[in-house]
């Protein structure tokens, strides 16, 4: 579980610094 949290983090994270980049 801990895992999976720190995956949608990371995924979430990344995918902010991607709107952040496009827009």
């Amino acid at each position: 579980m801990k895992y999976m949290k720190a995956e949608l983090a990371r995924i979430e994270c990344d995918n902010l610094s991607w709107m952040y980049n496009f827009g």
